[in-house]
């Protein structure tokens, strides 16, 4: 009965069969450990827990997941101060950034235990949460904590509206450097998990992907090549006529990776990002070769748009809204740091009053996808 009333509670509050209209979804921030929203030049705080972080914004633009902290962590970080060493253990929580009602997907077992002295560790610590392409289902990788040489990373998936958890995947392998969970991105394709992996025997490494299906059988292995003996600075999951790709770059040249057998192709052009919810007639974002920057912003013609803040400043921190048309970004010069938290429309200017002690983390506003320009080949 009690969960019978659970399920009922939460499509109420999240019903499923609405859907936002592009202009009332609200720019969101995550700054100083909790989300924000920014909305007719207002700023509301929608969380006040002051750990949460990773958002990972729905398809269909309704809602956000996010990864927070557990309270075993908190309460571990206020009894020894910061903790370093990886990702610590935390849950996954879904929020409609419009009205703020939340939802926890899953939490810590019942006997968890995260720095307290004279008792057994045990947590699970999560990857930043992927949404499948129809919104309907998240999915994340755990790491069970400590390692116990059993099987410790898993891949999981959670139904929107059955809520309702299950691994579907065991055994996934363990990643370079600090122990922890695998990251990703859900597409048409599969499952994409990023893989960094450590062969100790002769001290080898690379990066590339695993890929899933939905009901966990893995559909292939995909390693990327080291250049320089480096791997790749970005990779982005691209649409190119009709299927989809990862592109990946080494700092200037794009590559194009077939996901199912690793062909790869030169691109004669960089990525563009658009808005998920108007392709056609939305600003187009150029990927720069290095996380989180963006070589430049067009119309939809093609023509460049003026951010209007001198030579020398690089686009960062970039969030599109849902109709494509209004840009939410920071630029960074070396000699003058970061740029204010600035929205670009139809070539008028709006700050959004962040204060030195809410720095910026991320932030989402429209769901963003990627595609290969037609004359990139």
């Amino acid at each position: 009965m009690m969960r019978r009333l659970l399920i009922v509670l939460f499509l109420l509050v999240f019903p499923l069969s609405a859907h936002l209209q592009a202009p009332d979804a609200p720019l969101t921030i995550v700054a100083k450990g909790d989300l924000w929203t920014w909305q007719d030049s207002r700023l509301n705080k929608i969380t006040n827990w002051g750990y949460n972080w990773e958002m990972a914004l729905s398809p269909d633009g309704r809602f956000i997941a996010y990864y927070s902290y557990a309270r075993i962590t908190v309460e571990a970080i206020q009894r020894v101060g910061g903790i370093g060493g990886g990702k610590l253990p935390g849950n996954i929580w879904v929020i409609d950034p419009v009205t703020g009602e939340a939802l926890r997907t899953q939490d810590q077992p019942e006997d968890a235990s995260f720095f307290s002295e004279g008792v057994p560790e045990k947590a699970v610590i999560r990857s930043t949460p992927m949404w499948s392409p129809d919104s309907a289902y998240l999915a994340w990788t755990e790491y069970i904590y400590p390692d116990d040489g059993s099987t410790t990373l898993q891949l999981v998936v959670f139904e929107m509206a059955a809520q309702q958890a299950r691994v579907i995947a065991t055994g996934l392998p363990p990643q370079a450097g600090v122990p922890g969970p695998m990251d990703g991105v859900w597409g048409q394709t599969g499952i994409i998990l990023f893989n960094s992996w450590f062969n100790p025997a002769d001290t080898t490494y690379g990066t590339g992907v695993l890929i899933y299906a939905p009901d966990g059988t893995r559909l292939s292995q995909v390693d990327y090549p080291l250049v320089n003996d480096r791997a790749p600075l970005k990779q982005l999951l691209v649409t190119d006529q009709g299927r989809e790709y990862m592109a990946i770059t080494y700092g200037e040249e794009w590559e194009r990776v077939d996901l199912l057998s690793g062909e790869m192709t030169p691109l004669k052009a960089a990525p563009e990002g658009y808005s998920l919810l108007a392709p056609e007639t939305s600003l187009r974002l150029v990927a720069a070769g290095t996380v989180d920057e963006f070589s430049e912003v067009l119309l939809p013609d093609g023509t460049p748009v003026d951010l209007a803040r001198g030579e020398g400043w690089r686009v960062y921190h970039v969030a599109l809204s849902p109709d494509g048309q209004a840009l939410a970004y920071k630029m960074f010069n070396a000699n003058e740091g970061y740029s204010p938290l600035t929205i670009w429309r139809d070539g008028a200017f709006e700050t959004v009053p962040l204060g030195a002690d809410q720095p910026l983390y991320q932030m989402v506003w429209g769901p963003i996808a990627w595609r290969i320009p037609e004359d990139a080949g």
